[in-house]
């Protein structure tokens, strides 16, 4: 019939609808893909540009150990002592414990107390005084595993620092000891790097890495415990292993003596700053302790409130809030509600200052205090006396 289109053979029919459906499947893979690629919000953003969280981290802390080495000293005693890093190792559970079978520790009757940090090349050395217990017998173990005798030259009770001296062979082959270099506490700065090194059993170091969360206090030290803001305080974890070690700077310097008032403290670890420990160095070296002189009273800050009412005009000075009966304060007449704006002719600028100025002082030593009384400047004079124990 003219005018009606044959159909296609079956032959063409087919690759008719296989054309089709291929145009068709690319077709939908077009739609699907096409919304990733036009669409940015899908697209996986560039990677952002690496920031140093801490610009002044060393990569490793190797380099700073390994330089600190030769100045280390283990501490251990010929007998059994409580506490020190003898309390790392677990219990002897019997005579055949296969821990104690391999262990080097087995037929040792001594004990390891801590470790000690090199002053001079006299032999004194640096430790905390909690470590030695009542051990009557201490020796120190060397870097290259030489023992000498120790003795204990002196000891601070407020800051639990001890200056003990390796005594040094008067014959055969000299003793060349390697002080370790110390530094300034009073640089350090909330954030700043440091490390607690130890040297619990003599065999290598013991290094735990960590900021600094408090540099303390270079004056105004609180001098009765638990005052640790008045020490550094970091977060280099210091415990059995490197009590009685070095806290040290990036930069290797020793910038602290690592204390542990408490063994349950976990959070945050605690050392004496150097500049204190300059402080009583010479007279722990001369008389073996330090007595500090006191006031006999409490005092706390003037605050901005308080200074205007007085008439101050500004915040300055110790305000007394208490006075001990019979003390030194009380026998020169200082009352409660004076503001100590001058000691022995140093200006107090905090109440922290006077107690730093007054624990420094000479037992016996008569000093001028200027007070600020009634609206006036008063100078009265004190006789310090001995704290009391």
């Amino acid at each position: 019939m003219q005018g009606v289109l044959s159909r296609p053979p079956r032959g063409l029919r087919l690759l008719i609808l296989t054309a089709a459906g291929l145009l068709a499947l690319t077709a939908c893979r077009a739609q699907q893909v096409a919304p990733k690629t036009n669409n940015n919000s899908q697209i996986l953003p560039k990677p952002a540009p690496v920031k140093i969280l801490y610009p002044s981290a060393p990569g490793s802390f190797v380099r700073v150990a390994a330089r600190l080495r030769p100045s280390l000293v283990n501490l251990h005693a010929g007998s059994a002592v409580a506490g020190g890093p003898s309390t790392i190792l677990p219990p002897r559970r019997s005579v055949d414990d296969p821990f104690y079978a391999a262990s080097p520790l087995r037929d040792r009757v001594e004990k390891s107390l801590g470790t000690a940090v090199i002053l001079d090349r006299q032999g004194h050395a640096l430790t905390t005084r909690a470590i030695l217990g009542q051990s009557a017998q201490i020796r120190a173990r060397l870097h290259d595993g030489r023992i000498l005798p120790v003795k204990l030259v002196g000891w601070d009770a407020d800051t639990d620092i001890a200056v003990v001296r390796l005594e040094l062979p008067q014959t055969g082959k000299p003793v060349v000891l390697t002080p370790a270099t110390y530094g300034d506490s009073a640089q350090l700065r909330s954030g700043d790097w440091v490390v607690a090194v130890g040297d619990p059993f003599g065999t290598a170091p013991y290094v735990s890495a960590g900021l600094v969360s408090s540099p303390g206090a270079s004056k105004g030290l609180t001098l009765n415990r638990p005052g640790y803001f008045s020490f550094i305080s970091t977060d280099a974890r210091i415990n059995a292993a490197n009590v009685g070690g070095p806290l040290i700077n990036s930069s290797g310097e020793v910038v602290g003596i690592n204390v542990l008032f408490d063994h349950r403290q976990r959070a945050l670890s605690f050392a004496v700053p150097i500049n204190l420990i300059r402080d009583v160095l010479p007279t722990l070296l001369k008389h073996g302790r330090v007595t500090r002189s006191w006031l006999g009273i409490y005092a706390k800050p003037v605050t901005a409130t308080r200074a205007a009412k007085v008439g101050l005009g500004k915040s300055r000075g110790a305000l007394v809030s208490e006075v001990i009966a019979g003390g030194p304060a009380a026998q020169a007449g200082l009352r409660v509600g004076d503001v100590i704006l001058q000691f022995d002719g140093k200006t107090v600028a905090r109440h922290q200052d006077l107690a730093f100025a007054a624990a420094r002082a000479t037992s016996g030593k008569t000093v001028l205090v200027k007070v600020w009384r009634g609206g006036g400047e008063h100078v009265l004079s004190l006789r310090l006396e001995r704290k009391p124990q």
